[in-house]
């Protein structure tokens, strides 16, 4: 008898370090929701490499959900009242989640670093009406500081993405900051598949050569504003609204002065005495250039302008990043473009000084 015994000890510790071995890399969703419409939801992937679909059961506004995902997969839980939220499994992590779903706002995440981390930038947006760009300023500052972390990938699908006229350049940015394992991750890979045969229009067209003269004759060229941010700014004395609009230039002059930012005023005069009175009146005390060409400027062909008035935003490389930005959306693009542009001197800066330590320690 004393052999069965061992065996049945021997068993029941096997089954017992299982059922541990499966709670350390099983995910748990305990949903505590009110008035949620219904007993039933759907919990499934919120990626296209992920097509689980369940769907849960609950009773009295409660739900407990358990799967064993392969690696922090992002979800949507879907409630019958037709409000979702979206959720991160991670391996060994009980979340909740709880609220009223009838209600402005999101319900309350907790429970695993990534719902952590979400929560907390979801928390930033509560109480708060922002505009969408203003939204992406934040989940790009949110990027940049969580590089190693997958919530980072659904914000920049999110907000960076899943809009009508993304820009690759900036996600193609925004990839770049994150950890190699990150970029590794299924998410990542499928996404940098998708931005190889996405199309855009004018963004990533790069301004390769023009030839201005400013107020005094000199010539402006693409040597102009050497690593520096730079809007272009096309307008004329003869069209009142492109005037009007310069107003909205001289603040954003005002705001970023002696920052990698700098506008370039085009006008498409072929009256210099029209165009020269024009700034006068309006006082643009900013970098103002003239081909006297009218329409016929070769700039206008390369960045595709074909309306007064109109703006271009460059980057230092001169690669067109968004076209036609006004209040709100301008300042927050240039305020993004900007700290990347100081950011990118300041790297280079370091690694400068540190090139130069190594050269005299070499020579000591």
């Amino acid at each position: 008898m004393k052999p069965l015994k061992t065996l049945s000890v021997v068993c029941l510790t096997l089954l017992l370090l299982c059922g541990c071995q499966g709670r350390k890399t099983s995910f748990t969703l305990r949903a505590d929701v009110a008035q949620a419409g219904g007993d039933t939801l759907v919990v499934y992937g919120a990626d296209e490499w992920f097509d689980k679909v369940d769907t849960v059961v609950g009773r009295r506004g409660r739900w407990t959900f358990t799967f064993t995902p392969d690696t922090v997969t992002p979800l949507w839980v879907a409630f019958p009242n037709g409000h979702r939220e979206m959720v991160f499994a991670e391996r060994g992590v009980t979340t909740t989640l709880s609220g009223d779903s009838a209600a402005e706002g999101w319900l309350t995440l907790s429970g695993g670093r990534q719902n952590a981390l979400l929560e907390e930038f979801r928390a930033m947006l509560r109480d708060t009406v922002l505009t969408h760009w203003q939204i992406q300023h934040m989940a790009d500052t949110f990027i940049t500081e969580h590089p190693y972390d997958e919530v980072s990938v659904w914000l920049l699908k999110e907000w960076f993405l899943r809009t009508d006229n993304p820009s690759v350049s900036e996600v193609r940015g925004l990839m770049n900051k994150m950890s190699g394992n990150l970029q590794d991750n299924p998410q990542v890979v499928d996404l940098k598949s998708r931005l190889n045969g996405l199309k855009v229009s004018t963004a990533n067209t790069v301004l390769s050569n023009y030839n201005l003269r400013d107020t005094v004759g000199k010539v402006l060229n693409t040597n102009l504003f050497r690593d520096t941010c730079m809007l272009v700014t096309f307008w004329a004395s003869w069209n009142e609204e492109s005037r009007r609009d310069q107003e909205e230039y001289r603040a954003l002059v005002d705001s970023f002065r002696g920052r990698p930012f700098a506008v370039l005023g085009v006008s498409l005069d072929n009256d210099r005495e029209a165009w020269m009175q024009a700034i006068r009146e309006d006082s643009l005390t900013w970098t103002q250039g003239n081909g006297f060409q009218g329409w016929n400027l070769d700039m206008l062909r390369q960045l595709n302008v074909t309306k007064l008035p109109a703006n271009v935003l460059l980057n230092p490389q001169r690669r067109v990043l968004f076209n036609d930005l006004h209040g709100e959306e301008l300042v927050d693009r240039v305020s993004i473009q900007v700290r990347r542009e100081e950011e990118r001197i300041k790297a280079l800066k370091k690694a400068e000084e540190e090139k130069k330590r190594k050269e005299k320690k070499k020579k000591s």
